[in-house]
C-alpha cells in the first residue's frame, strides 16, 4: 500500500464525461470511491451520441458510435448491468443479407468475392499467423515489423492478383479506408492483417470476426446516460476544458481548467485522462507532467480518422426488395451505406453514408447537407435502382473531424507505429492513468474500447490506493 494513502481516500480527477470516463467513474463509485469527472462540453457521451426525435416514425439513429462485435464483452455486460436491452440486429433481418459491391463500372457479387477471398486466404493466414498478436513497441514479431512497415494498400498490391485495379482489391481498399479514417497508403498493413486474418475460409467477411451485430436499444447513449445518473448528484462538471496538467510536490498534480470566462486550479491526488490524444495534443500543455518520451510520441503522433457520417431517411426501406440489407461497398464516390433503422418500426427507412479518408475529409460543411445527400443518392441510385421511395427531407451530418472536443472520428495506426509506441497509451505516468479507445490494445476506435478501458484504468487505480 502507498503510505500516502493509507490515512485518507485520495483525491481523484477524471478529464472527461464520455464513455471512458464515465465508466471508470462509476467503477471508482461503487468501489467506495468518489471522484470529480470535469468535461469540456455540455453534455455526456462524447462519441456515443445518440438521434432522437427527430427522424418520422420514431426511428433513432447515432451521430457516433453505433454498432458492438459479438466479442465486445465489457459493454455488452455493462449494458446489461444498467438494466438496458441489446438488440441482435443480425438476427433482425435474416433474409436481407446480401451486401451489394459496385467496381469498375459495375456489379460485383458476393460469390465472386467469396471466391477471391478463398484464394488469398492462405497468405492472409500466412501473414496472420507468421505476425502474431498482439504488436506492440516492445513486443513483435519480424513479420510484424516487416508488415507494420508498409502499408494497407502496399499489402493489398502484393497479395491480390492485379492489386487495388481488381474488384476485390478495390474492394478491401475503400473498406479499410472507411474502417480506419484514413487513406490506405498511410495506414499500417497490419490494420487490415489483423481483421482479415481472424476470419474463416468459408465466408468471407471483410472485417473478419468484426460482425458488427448488436447495438443498445433506445439508442446507444442511454448508457453513458445511465452511468451519469448512477454517480452522486454534482459529480460531474460540465463546459470546463482542461488547459494544462503539471506535477508538482508530494507527488500531486495541479489542473488549470477553463470554464466560461473564469480559469482555476485543482490539485489531485490522482488523475485519469479520458480524452483524445488529437485534444491532448493541441489543447493541453502536458509539458510539466513528466510524461515518458514514448508516451509523448504517441500523444503527438497518434492520428485521428477523417470519417464523416451522414443519415438520411427514406419513405421506405426499398433496398429490401431487392435483397439487400442497405451495406453497399463502391469506388463511384460515397464509398459505403447501411440501413441505420433495421428493427425499427415503422415503414420509412434510415440509410448511413459512411465515409473516410479524402472522401470523408471532403463533407466538411453543414451548409451543403443537400448537395451531400442528392450527390449520394444519384450516386447510390447506381448500384440500388430507387423505384418509386424518395428522399423525405431529413438528414442529419456529422464531420467528426470538425468536432472541437475530438477533432477527428477514431485513431488508427499509420506505417510504423505499431512497432514505434502501440501499447503506451495506456500505460500510467506516475499516478496519472489514461482511458479512451485510444489506449484500448484489443478495441482501438471502438465504444468497447471505451469502456474497457475505462475499467482498466479504475482496477489499476484500486491496484494503486488498496
Amino acid at each position: 500500500m502507498d503510505e500516502a494513502y493509507k490515512k485518507e481516500k485520495p483525491k481523484i480527477v477524471v478529464v472527461g464525461a464520455g464513455l471512458a470516463g464515465l465508466t471508470c467513474a462509476y467503477r471508482l463509485f461503487k468501489a467506495g470511491i468518489k471522484c470529480k469527472v470535469f468535461e469540456a462540453s455540455e453534455r455526456v457521451g462524447g462519441r456515443c451520441f445518440s438521434i432522437r426525435d427527430y427522424f418520422l416514425d420514431n426511428q433513432i439513429a447515432e451521430h457516433g458510435g453505433e454498432l458492438i462485435d459479438s466479442n465486445h464483452k465489457e459493454i455488452k455486460e455493462l449494458t446489461k448491468e444498467m438494466g438496458l436491452k441489446l438488440e441482435n440486429i443480425g438476427e433482425i433481418d435474416k433474409k436481407e443479407k446480401n451486401p451489394f459491391y459496385f467496381f469498375n463500372g459495375q456489379g460485383y457479387s458476393c460469390e465472386e468475392a467469396n471466391k477471391d477471398w478463398v484464394s488469398i486466404y492462405g497468405k492472409v493466414k500466412r501473414d496472420y499467423e507468421e505476425v502474431g498478436y498482439p504488436t506492440l513497441y516492445d513486443k513483435y514479431t519480424k513479420r510484424g515489423y516487416e508488415l507494420d512497415h508498409i502499408s494497407v494498400r502496399d499489402w493489398i498490391n502484393e497479395s491480390i492478383p492485379e492489386g487495388i485495379n481488381s474488384n476485390f482489391g478495390r474492394l478491401l481498399d475503400v473498406a479499410y479506408t472507411v474502417e480506419y479514417g484514413g487513406e490506405t497508403n498511410n495506414q499500417s498493413a497490419l490494420n487490415i492483417v489483423y481483421a482479415l486474418g481472424s476470419g474463416k475460409k468459408e465466408v468471407f467477411n471483410i472485417f473478419g470476426e468484426s460482425d458488427k451485430m448488436y447495438r443498445i436499444k433506445g439508442g446507444n447513449d442511454g448508457l453513458v446516460w445511465r452511468l451519469y445518473k448512477s454517480l452522486p448528484k454534482g459529480t460531474v462538471k460540465f463546459k470546463t476544458q482542461l488547459l494544462s496538467i503539471s506535477k508538482v510536490k508530494y507527488d500531486k498534480y495541479k489542473l488549470v481548467f477553463q470554464s466560461a470566462c473564469k480559469v482555476a486550479s485543482v490539485l489531485a491526488d490522482i488523475v485519469v485522462l479520458a480524452i483524445p490524444f488529437s485534444i491532448l495534443k493541441l489543447s493541453v500543455n502536458y509539458d510539466k507532467a513528466n510524461f515518458s518520451e514514448l508516451k509523448k510520441i504517441a500523444i503527438n503522433e497518434l492520428v485521428m480518422g477523417n470519417n464523416s457520417k451522414l443519415n438520411i431517411q427514406f419513405s421506405s426501406r426499398y433496398w429490401r426488395k431487392v435483397n439487400n440489407d442497405g451495406l453497399t461497398y463502391n469506388n463511384i464516390g460515397y464509398q459505403c451505406s447501411w440501413e441505420g433503422s433495421r428493427g425499427q418500426l415503422g415503414n420509412k427507412g434510415i440509410l448511413v453514408n459512411y465515409t473516410g479518408g479524402k472522401v470523408g475529409a471532403s463533407y466538411n460543411n453543414e451548409e451543403y447537407i443537400r448537395q451531400y445527400v442528392e450527390t449520394f443518392i444519384n450516386r447510390l441510385d447506381r448500384v440500388i435502382p430507387r423505384r418509386n421511395s424518395k428522399w423525405n427531407g431529413k438528414a442529419i451530418l456529422d464531420y467528426w473531424t470538425g468536432n472541437p472536443w475530438t477533432l477527428g472520428s477514431y485513431p488508427y495506426y499509420k506505417v510504423g507505429q505499431y512497432t514505434k509506441f502501440a501499447g503506451i497509451e495506456g500505460q500510467s505516468e506516475g499516478n496519472c492513468f489514461f482511458a479512451g479507445d485510444q489506449t484500448s490494445i484489443d478495441y482501438q476506435g471502438c465504444m468497447n474500447g471505451a469502456v474497457e478501458s475505462g475499467e482498466r484504468a479504475c482496477r489499476e487505480i484500486l491496484e494503486k490506493i488498496k
